[in-house]
This record gives structure tokens, sequence and C-alpha cells, in this order.
């Protein structure tokens, strides 16, 4: 099950920000099935399969971090989405750690820089201190 994405060409983008960080020798492949969300893997085994489908067509925002990472020879963006999550309970699944958009792949042969390794929860872990130390000198709301 899959959340594609409108804008078909997110990829390309992405793909010029790793050629121009690591270098014309780290050309990434373009994802075979474009921009989506996996929200159940193929080899999963859905115990609920009755609500399968259930949200078929439905316009879902997707919350994703900008800080591209890789994983396993795909270059992704981290996704957040307690919809997805709800969807896997709902399906009799356990909630997903780790969803994303591949932007591409990289070759066998190609080195995997140190500083793409990262995993989604560090990096938006990253991401909250910097926003609350930016935002400690404005007082709380009442």
């Amino acid at each position: 099950m899959v959340a594609t994405l409108p804008h078909d060409d997110l990829d390309l983008l992405y793909q010029w920000f790793v050629v121009r960080q690591y270098g014309q020798g780290l050309r990434l492949n373009r994802p075979i099935f474009g921009t989506h969300v996996t929200v159940v893997r193929p080899e999963e085994d859905v115990p609920n399969m009755t609500l399968w489908g259930r949200y078929e067509g439905v316009q879902v925002d997707v919350e994703y971090d900008v800080e591209l990472r890789n994983h396993f020879g795909f270059w992704s963006l981290p996704v957040y989405s307690d919809f997805f999550q709800e969807i896997r309970v709902e399906l009799g699944l356990p909630p997903e750690p780790d969803f994303h958009i591949t932007i591409g792949r990289q070759f066998d042969w190609q080195p995997i820089p140190p500083g793409a390794r990262r995993y989604a929860a560090e990096i938006r872990a990253e991401r909250l201190a910097r926003e609350r130390g930016a935002f400690a000198d404005i007082p709380p709301l009442l």
C-alpha cells in the first residue's frame, strides 16, 4: 500500500542536492514507482484485509523532513504521519518506525558518504532541538 505524491519530480530536485553536495560521481537512479510513501510493504502479511482499500483516493497532507539520508543504497526523505500509523494499526500491523519518500537509488559501486547514514528519528530529534533553541527567548502563549 503506497501513498503517491502528486508532484512526481520531487526526486529530481533532491537528486540535484545530492550531486551538488557529493559531486558528479554520485548520480542516483529515479524511483521505479515514482515518488511515494510505502505504508504497507509487499512482504507484510495483513491480518485485517477487510479494511484494505478503505482510503483509496483519499488525499492526505504529508509532513516530510528536507534532510536527505541514505539507507541500504537508497536516498530518502523521512516522513512523519500519524494517519499512516493509524492505517497500519487498523490493518492489524505494528506501527512503522520509518516512513520515507525515496528520491533515488545509488549504484552498488558508489561509496556511501558517512554523513548520509542517518535515521529518521535522529534527524527529527535534531530538528526539534534546533527549533526549541531558536524560540527559547519567546515567551509561551497563555
